[in-house]
């Protein structure tokens, strides 16, 4: 089975999906995909906004009881993760720069050794493709 389905579609299909979701994570998980559908529509801004607040969300979330911090700390990096390759994959890098300065920031709070592992590869991955677009990002450096 294929999807042949188009991106706005997809986009349509989370927003109900956050109507309906039963918890705030449910919610804010469905809008970081919701957000980017919208980026992979042509609907950056939106999509962009609606990632950001899902990444708010998360981290509200790191401190409620009976949520696990770290995983939702690693969560709200990750949201970022995927906004920037979104970003990058569309070719839409107003913001780039400075989402990868927030990812920087945000996986610095990520105390667990594995955790900041996974994070680091991802944060890599994302240097060497930003390098190559030459769009060079002022905070490069690893994890410490």
């Amino acid at each position: 089975m294929t999807d042949t389905s188009e991106p706005g579609e997809a986009a349509l299909f989370y927003k109900k999906a956050i109507k309906i979701s039963p918890t705030e994570r449910n919610r804010a998980f469905n809008r970081r995909l919701y957000g980017r559908a919208l980026i992979l529509a042509g609907q950056y801004e939106t999509g962009r906004s609606e990632m950001i607040s899902a990444a708010d969300a998360i981290a509200k979330l790191s401190s409620t009881a009976g949520y696990n911090s770290e995983a939702m700390k690693t969560t709200r990096a990750d949201v970022y993760i995927r906004l920037i390759w979104a970003e990058i994959n569309m070719g839409w890098t107003t913001y780039v720069k400075d989402d990868f300065a927030t990812l920087k920031m945000l996986s610095a709070d990520v105390l667990d050794s594995g955790r900041r592992s996974t994070l680091q590869n991802g944060i890599d991955e994302l240097n060497t493709k930003i390098q190559s677009l030459q769009l060079q990002p002022a905070a490069l450096q690893k994890i410490s």
